[in-house]
């Protein structure tokens, strides 16, 4: 896809100006988002990311990739790890191949991957689950990734929900400069869940609390356990 609203102001924010989306939810005003929470990985998430061990030449796989900062951060800690990033927005895939160094390889949806390759860490970070849209799509959409992890990998993800609303999903419009993308579903679920949709999948799940935005979203590692042995 040619370059996003969403994808113009990250790379805009990339350069050193700062930017701000607008962002509509359900048709409701606009809500202004600085571009600057995606530019850096977040220090709840460093604390994360570092915690899982990942074998020599692991592959590492991140689903909204936007500028790589998480990519990034993991080819520092891995030089060896073979990464994969999918991003819908051609302008931030092309940022990512110059600034994260090989074994990298970036696509333009999750069907473009290589077939039968299995992952030892899957990224939907940044409010990352969204990306499925509505409940029974964001359910198969797990059940998918699971399915697509190395023997001991595991899904890092981060989502969040008003409390008591299990999970909703949204028309969301994001503008930028006269650029716009959508309406499109997002969604999101609480931690409560969570947990349920892991459990039904025959996983597991871990939950950490998230520093971003808005005090409503929380970070999770989820895995599917051999034999009863946790990674």
């Amino acid at each position: 896809m040619p370059l996003t609203a969403f994808g113009r102001a990250l790379l805009a924010a990339a350069q050193g100006r700062p930017q701000a989306v607008q962002l509509s939810w359900d048709g409701a005003g606009p809500v202004r988002h600085p571009c600057g929470d995606y530019l850096e990985v977040r220090d709840d998430e460093v604390l994360l990311l570092d915690e899982i061990a990942l074998p020599p030449g692991a592959a590492v796989l991140d689903i909204g990739c936007g500028l790589g900062r998480h990519l990034r951060h993991l080819r520092r800690r891995h030089p060896g790890a073979r990464l994969f990033g999918v991003d819908r927005c051609d302008g931030l895939r092309a940022h990512c191949e110059q600034v994260i160094p090989g074994p990298a390889r970036f696509f333009a949806t999750a069907d473009a991957l290589p077939h039968g390759q299995r992952y030892d860490l899957i990224l939907l970070l940044g409010n990352g689950l969204g990306i499925f849209g509505a409940e029974a799509n964001a359910r198969a959409g797990l059940g998918r990734l699971l399915d697509a992890l190395a023997p001991g990998g595991c899904v890092l993800l981060e989502t969040g929900q008003q409390p008591g609303c299990d999970y909703r999903a949204s028309a969301v419009e994001i503008a930028w400069r006269g650029h716009r993308d959508g309406p499109f579903i997002w969604g999101g679920g609480t931690r409560a869940w969570l947990r349920d949709t892991v459990n039904s999948l025959g996983a597991r799940c871990e939950l950490h609390p998230s520093e971003a935005p808005g005090r409503l979203f929380f970070l999770a590692r989820v895995w599917r356990a051999a034999g009863g042995i946790d990674p």
